[in-house]
Formats: structure tokens, sequence, C-alpha cells
């Protein structure tokens, strides 16, 4: 695996887990508050861009601390770390089409964290309460794409074909719908139809996030045992 197809497979899991219906709902949300309460375009140009900044800041430090970790602990220790990750990348992959296909109970938002973020969104909209709400939701994604940047940190690690700043990539990706996003509503697209949209397309994007999980999991196993070039 050469530098040009990591950055192939960097690029691709980053804007297809970029599609994450509980960052779109909570951008959304903090544009329909600012909508809402008649800021001035100006205003909003600095809320949207403080969340973004701060959202992308996040994940970027998060994927550099994954590599700097991995930098400094054993090849065998990566390499029994990969072999955890590739099997819960496949699992979480496999729940996920499971759920695309059957019935999936619905997972209510405790009340603390809901009510968190209606404060940040629409109670408390300014740029200073977007750029900790930004950093909040970055945590949160962390959930939901946090195995898949482990995944392409050891990959990375691994296979050495690149240079360790690409594990950037894949984040700064996550954030490319929220740009479209922020720049259709001020262009004039209504949030509304942004957010039928989203409800729309949840089972797709949900679809879409457990295939790359599964090939996440397994280009790492393929790596782990030798398969495709690396330093094992």
């Amino acid at each position: 695996m050469d530098g040009y197809s990591l950055a192939i497979l960097f690029v691709v899991t980053g804007l297809v887990l970029s599609l994450n219906p509980m960052t779109l709902s909570v951008f959304s949300a903090l544009l329909a508050g600012a909508l809402g309460k008649n800021h001035h375009k100006n205003v909003i140009h600095v809320i949207g861009l403080a969340f973004l900044l701060a959202y992308s800041s996040f994940l970027i430090l998060f994927s550099i601390l994954l590599i700097r970790l991995l930098s400094i602990i054993s090849i065998d220790l990566t390499a029994s770390l990969g072999i955890a990750i590739a099997v819960a990348s496949i699992i979480f992959g496999l729940v996920n089409i499971k759920d695309y296909f059957w019935y999936k109970p619905k997972i209510k938002i405790p009340n603390n964290m809901d009510a968190a973020i209606h404060h940040r969104t629409i109670k408390k909209n300014n740029p200073i309460s977007a750029t900790m709400l930004g950093m909040i939701t970055g945590f949160g994604s962390i959930i939901t794409t946090g195995i898949a940047l482990l995944c392409l940190a050891i990959i990375l690690t691994l296979v050495q074909q690149a240079s360790p700043t690409l594990i950037i990539v894949p984040t700064l990706c996550l954030v490319l719908p929220l740009i479209i996003i922020f720049v259709a509503t001020l262009s004039g697209t209504k949030l509304s139809a942004i957010i039928k949209w989203k409800q729309d397309s949840k089972p797709l994007m949900q679809l879409g996030t457990g295939i790359v999980y599964i090939i996440l999991g397994w280009i790492l196993l393929l790596v782990l045992n030798g398969s495709i070039n690396s330093i094992l």
C-alpha cells in the first residue's frame, strides 16, 4: 500500500464518516438558533466559524495525539492493539449494517446533555458558546469516529509509506458537510430543507458507516498478517 492508496483510503473514510447525524443536528440547531435570534449576518458568520474551528481543532489534536502515542509504544504492542481495534471495527460495522436492515431501538440523549446542547444552541447563542459547543461536539463524535481514526492511525504507523501528518486528512474531511451546510444556509437555503434531508438520509449514513468500518477492520487485519506491506 503506497502513499497514494493511503491518501484515498483516508479521504474516503473521512467523507463517509463526516455524514454523522448527531454532528449535523447540533450544527443545524446552532444555525437555527442564530437565525432565530435575528443576529446580524456578520455575527452568524463568527458563530458558525467559531464552532467549525473548535470542532476541527479538537479532532485534529485527537488524531495527532493518537499518532504520537503509537510512535512511542513498541511495534508488538501496536500490533496487539491493532488486532483488538480491527475486531472492534468490524463488529461496530456489522451492528450499523444490522440497524440499517432491522429495527433499531431509539437512543435517547441524556437529559443533562440535551439541556446543555439546547442552552448552547438556542438560549446562549454567541461565538464563545459556539466555541465550547464545537469542542463538546468533537468529543462526542469520538464515540462514532474514534475506532475509525484508531484504525487509520495504526495502519499509517505500520505501513509507513506516507507522512504521519496524513492523519489530519480524514479529520478535515469530517468538517466538510458542516461547511457546505454553513455556506448553503448563508446563501438562502432553508434549514428545514437541510434537516429534512438529514432525517431522510439517516439510514444510508448508517449503512455507509457500517461498510467503512468493516473495510477498515479488514484492511488493518491484512496489514497485521503481512498481506499488505508493513514493518511487522
